[in-house]
């Protein structure tokens, strides 16, 4: 069930911002008229190639960057019935990327876990003043280490279900504005596209990841008693145990 009611300790915090779509002006749709042809460009791109979810993220960053003022995007998706996060995929104009694919937080507690039970976008103007009064957020720290000082996050949405999160960040702080968050919903709308098939096969890759530990649990359960039963039958057969009855070997 979805919830609008923001969380007391967010509640009179200026540096995080949870903006809802809906009541965004329309005036804040788009930056400009290059911002819609910018979408068209990207909405193109996605809809007629084949190309990988890496290709089009970079495409995404590579024509968006400028419009934002944003130096990284990335796409994580949720895991463990929706209490962790874990990073997919991010595209930066500089190295080290510190915060690795794979990397997965608890989102008990948190701000994400407010963005995907209310469907809102969260700005953090800075993330150094956001890591001081939040310091359990790892993913803060290491953002930091990159120098990473602003965040625009939005739900990513497969078949109307939140199925992880859009990340847009900045290396400068009050990056981000109202004006972003329609055009940044827009890009998420888009890369649904190209994300579902991703989705669906990371989903696949964690249930064959269940599968062969059950069947790794299994084999190693049976292969003891299986052992025994062989050796006692060898050793029968082979008369250890006396004479046998001629049907008991045939």
């Amino acid at each position: 069930m979805k919830t609008s009611v923001i969380p007391e300790i967010y509640r009179d915090d200026p540096n995080v911002i949870f903006v809802d779509p809906a009541k965004v002006e329309p005036e804040f749709l788009l930056e400009s008229i290059p911002g819609q042809e910018t979408l068209d460009r990207i909405n193109h791109r996605v809809g007629s190639t084949g190309d990988s979810i890496e290709d089009i993220l970079n495409f995404v960053f590579n024509e968006t960057r400028e419009m934002f003022n944003c130096d990284r995007i990335g796409l994580a998706f949720l895991k463990d019935n929706d209490e962790r996060v874990s990073s997919y995929m991010a595209v930066a104009d500089y190295e080290p990327m510190v915060l690795p694919s794979g990397y997965s937080e608890d989102l008990r507690g948190s701000s994400l876990e407010f963005i995907l039970k209310s469907g809102k976008t969260r700005i953090i103007e800075d993330l150094e003043i956001y890591a001081k009064r939040f310091p359990n957020s790892r993913s803060t720290q290491i953002l930091l280490k990159e120098g990473v000082r602003s965040n625009m996050t939005s739900p990513l949405m497969v078949d109307d279900r939140i199925v992880g999160l859009f990340f847009r960040s900045s290396r400068q702080p009050k990056a981000f504005r109202l004006k972003h968050v329609h055009t940044h919903l827009a890009l998420a709308d888009r890369l649904s596209q190209v994300v579902e098939k991703a989705y669906r096969i990371e989903q696949l890759r964690s249930a064959m990841n269940s599968y062969l530990e059950m069947l790794g649990f299994v084999s190693h359960e049976i292969k003891s008693p299986l052992s025994t039963i062989i050796m006692d039958c060898k050793m029968m057969l082979e008369g250890y145990f006396g004479d046998m009855n001629p049907k008991v070997t045939h």
